[in-house]
């Protein structure tokens, strides 16, 4: 099924089934009950050095509370990049998306 939103939108498009024809893992469950996704990452991200450093000096300008928390923030390494953050986030992704695999062929 194609439709616009607006007027002069442009056209989106969906798939559209009969009730029933497909089975999701949320129909398995009790009424009122749902899954959660896993979560992706294990803890804060960290910020880079060079943010850090930046966040460092307007401590001053922060209250107790503020600068307790920015004190103890997460940075990468000098000269670490996001780029090599993203590639093991993606890496971890990869391995849950196993996982999740694993675990439907099981139900």
């Amino acid at each position: 099924m194609r439709y616009r939103s607006k007027f002069n939108g442009h056209w989106d498009g969906n798939v559209v089934n009969n009730t029933g024809s497909v089975t999701r893992e949320e129909d398995l469950l009790p009424q009122g009950e749902f899954l959660l996704p896993d979560p992706v990452y294990q803890g804060p991200l960290p910020v880079t050095y060079d943010k850090y450093c930046d966040l460092q000096a307007l401590k001053i300008f922060f209250g107790e509370e503020a600068n307790v928390f920015y004190s103890n923030i997460p940075k990468m390494e000098p000269g670490e990049t996001k780029k090599s953050q993203k590639k093991k986030t993606e890496k971890r992704l990869q391995n849950m998306e196993t996982r999740n695999d694993g675990l439907k062929k099981r139900t």
